[in-house]
């Protein structure tokens, strides 16, 4: 997977979070447009809905841009102390409460005026009437909105420090059970789901050690964000036993549930091994059969690894033609090297050494 890739991973995660955002701020603005259409028929004033409705949307539209510039205040402000945290938030939250209700008022105003028959008709005297509650509504906002924010961010932050806590856990389990697999060498860890696509696009990996939940994509987003043609084999390590069904539809090999039992582990590692043969296996097999219909002993000696020559049974006289006997050659030996991670991991292609059998 290249940069690009990695790249547009991302760039779907961020999109599939705006989108919930503004699933959630039209919700709100349709929650509250309806309670004042209500109220405004229970006092005997109904108005248009479409004008409470569009004052709701217009509202809820701005803090959901406003939403990231409230969130980095807020990252800024937890750094220091209280003292830091008041002096930046509290101009902040004026400042921001003002040009809110302004921008608001303006685009409702542009866009509907003045009402029939009402007695305001100018934009100046339509803002006297309506910017005391517009800011008072606004400032409330942007305190709600902050501690949200905040709390969010510190679940995120706790969150990520027990996978990381879980990583270097699994990571050292992994390492101790591939002690028993000395034809196993690790050549890579990765911290994240980001790590591991860069790592795969880069060192072309046999075996990969997968979690389910990592900072950014879990695991099942990753697998499907790689290309077939570098999908590597897959076991997963993790402590959900609920999503192994799940596991195996991606084509994992095997499923292994933390704590890291050592005789399961084995199991694993032996199916691995099955696997990996029967690819190999088909693999050379495809390649016999693509041999020559018929050949010579310079066809013979061409197809050296495949294909053997033997000279033909003498009678006495000298022979008179050269057979060619085709079969698959002997089984390899392979040496996997293989990456042990919680998160994702890279591994090195096998090497494998082939002996033909002489004639």
């Amino acid at each position: 997977m290249s940069n690009e890739d990695v790249y547009q991973a991302g760039r779907a995660q961020r999109l599939k979070m705006f989108a919930l955002a503004f699933g959630f701020w039209t919700l709100l603005a349709f929650s509250y447009a309806v309670s004042s259409y209500i109220s405004s028929i229970n006092e005997g004033e109904p108005t248009s809905w479409v004008r409470i409705l569009s004052w709701n949307l217009l509202n809820s539209y701005l803090w959901l841009l406003l939403s990231p510039w409230v969130g980095w205040l807020g990252r800024r402000g937890s750094r220091g102390s209280w003292r830091t945290f008041w002096a930046l938030h509290l101009p902040a939250s004026l400042a921001m409460a003002v040009a809110q209700s302004v921008v608001m008022l303006w685009l409702y105003w542009a866009v509907f005026g003045a009402r029939a028959g009402a007695a305001i008709t100018t934009f100046a005297a339509y803002v006297h009437v309506e910017f005391a509650y517009k800011f008072h509504i606004a400032l409330i906002t942007y305190w709600v909105l902050l501690v949200v924010l905040r709390s969010m961010e510190s679940q995120r932050r706790l969150r990520d420090e027990r996978l990381r806590n879980s990583q270097l856990e699994t990571r050292l389990a992994l390492r101790q059970a591939l002690a028993a697999h000395p034809d196993v060498s690790i050549v890579g860890e990765c911290g994240n789901a980001a790590e591991a696509l860069q790592a795969i696009a880069a060192l072309a990996p046999d075996l990969l050690f997968l979690d389910i939940q990592m900072p950014g994509l879990d695991g099942f987003k990753l697998l499907r964000n790689l290309r077939p043609q570098v999908l590597p084999m897959v076991v997963f390590a993790t402590a959900f036993s609920q999503h192994a069904l799940r596991a195996f539809d991606a084509r994992a090999i095997d499923y292994v549930l933390k704590p890291i039992d050592q005789a399961r582990f084995d199991q694993a590692m032996a199916r691995v091994r099955a696997h990996w043969q029967g690819l190999h296996a088909a693999m050379r097999m495809r390649r016999w059969r693509r041999r020559p219909a018929s050949c010579s002993a310079s066809a013979c000696a061409a197809a050296s690894g495949f294909a053997w020559w033997r000279p033909p049974t003498s009678t006495g006289s000298a022979p008179t033609a050269t057979t060619c006997a085709f079969m698959p050659p002997a089984r390899p030996t392979c040496t996997a090297r293989v990456c042990a991670t919680s998160w994702g991991c890279s591994i090195r292609r096998a090497s494998c050494a082939s002996t033909v059998p002489s004639s």
